[in-house]
């Protein structure tokens, strides 16, 4: 029963928020490939990381000290940890053989495309 509370309590708040690309992604890409949020997390946020580090080198800055390392080396330690916990880290490792399907999943949406070639 607390875990129930906790996970309400996590989310009450959540239409007050906005997604960023990684959650935004994740929500599409998991139910039509079959692939759980955890993991689509685990191969997306390094990626998106990558995509932000070349519009706004200091968007990761917080991040990085709280991980203690370097803006430019956060998305190798989020794979590192995705692989830590034997999580899949590209959209081949789920699984994922069709790119075009991602891709037409993603048509209208020129950072996505571009997660989506460093996801793969």
């Amino acid at each position: 029963m607390r875990c129930y509370f906790a996970a309400w309590m996590a989310h009450s708040g959540s239409w007050h928020i906005h997604w960023g690309l990684s959650h935004q992604m994740g929500r599409q890409l998991g139910p039509r490939f079959g692939l759980p949020h955890g993991h689509t997390s685990a191969i997306l946020l390094p990626a998106v990381v990558e995509r932000r580090l070349e519009r706004d080198p200091g968007a990761v800055v917080t991040v990085a000290a709280a991980i203690g390392v370097a803006p430019a080396e956060v998305p190798a330690r989020l794979r590192a940890q995705a692989r830590d916990l034997a999580l899949p880290t590209t959209l081949r490792d789920a699984g994922i053989t069709d790119r075009a399907a991602v891709e037409d999943l993603f048509a209208g949406s020129p950072d996505a495309l571009a997660v989506v070639a460093r996801a793969w």
